[in-house]
């Protein structure tokens, strides 16, 4: 009985199958190659700032940290960006979609998932990519959703600001009626010589810093009670005057604060770089479509070799 020869001298003894089973694998990968739509991929970096305001941008610049990029790549994929970028690129035309298809929604928000990326580098920075058939087009998306983001986010952050506004004014006028109330009582304070109060060394010593704040419409009569005998209830009065008028010059800084910066322009996201079109496609990629299907069309040729082999040392057998 012939023994099967090795698997070299089997694969050697075939050398034309093999060769014409490559040529037709790599003429059906190019073939399949051309046959797909070529896709072009188009992309830009940007980063989040730490600050939004313009001042610290410009004097003391800093890109933004791993909370602050994911902050933004969430405003980025925000279901309102996909919108805007469907109504403003007809995607629902270019992806042939039938807008009366009850789950229309859910399929372009998968493509465009698909072909619309927003990735964080280990830099920090944000990576926006495009992939369409069309190199124009991917540029033109990945620049518009970082114009539009760069809009919405400051709408948000004007939005937040005017609230801090409102919150802080009203709060402003809580306190000033607070403290006005307070000094109409301390006006009515009436100093009574006959009581003994040990307490005025103690008094006058805290209440210097107020007497001497040019702030303090109530300087003179402060620095005047200090030096008087008073009930414990108008000591009591005094004191809160003392606490209320500090809380009311907060909130005043709040809103001042609050108010500048709602004047003052805010900070726009950090573009490194834009978007360009690249005329090479990313989509499908020549040399992989050849190498694979070089791969199996070999890998297809030697099964066959070898099933032939085997089938030819079993009929030997059985004859």
């Amino acid at each position: 009985m012939n023994k099967r020869p090795p698997l070299t001298i089997l694969l050697l003894s075939h050398w034309k199958f093999l060769v014409i089973c490559a040529l037709i694998s790599l003429l059906a990968g190019f073939g399949i190659t051309k046959a797909i739509p070529k896709e072009y991929l188009s992309y830009a970096e940007v980063y989040a700032n730490v600050s939004n305001s313009i001042d610290d941008a410009v004097n003391k610049p800093e890109f933004g940290y791993e909370i602050h990029a994911d902050r933004l790549i969430q405003l980025f994929e925000s279901q309102d960006i996909k919108d805007s970028v469907i109504q403003q690129f007809s995607l629902y035309n270019y992806y042939d979609l039938d807008t009366s298809d009850l789950d229309q929604k859910y399929k372009i928000y998968n493509k465009l998932s698909e072909d619309l990326t927003f990735t964080r580098n280990p830099k920090m920075a944000i990576i926006v990519s495009a992939q369409t058939r069309d190199p124009e087009l991917s540029a033109d998306i990945v620049n518009y959703v970082i114009e539009l983001v760069d809009r919405v986010q400051q709408r948000i952050l004007k939005l937040n600001t005017q609230k801090a506004v409102a919150f802080y004014a009203k709060e402003h006028g809580h306190q000033k009626n607070t403290v006005d109330s307070l000094m109409n009582k301390i006006y009515d304070i009436q100093v009574d010589t006959t009581l003994e109060d040990p307490l005025i060394s103690s008094r006058r010593i805290r209440l210097m810093n107020t007497i001497k704040d040019p702030e303090n419409p109530l300087r003179n009569q402060l620095e005047y009670l200090s030096l008087m005998p008073i009930t414990l209830e108008d000591e009591k009065t005094i004191n809160n005057y003392v606490f209320e008028l500090e809380q009311l010059k907060i909130v005043r800084t709040k809103l001042t604060n609050a108010q500048n910066q709602l004047k003052a322009p805010m900070a726009s996201i950090n573009i490194i770089s834009r978007a360009k079109p690249i005329h090479e496609s990313q989509y499908p990629s020549m040399i992989t479509n050849l190498l694979l299907s070089l791969s199996l069309g070999v890998i297809l040729a030697i099964l066959i070799i070898i099933g032939k082999a085997k089938f030819q040392e079993i009929k030997r057998i059985r004859d």
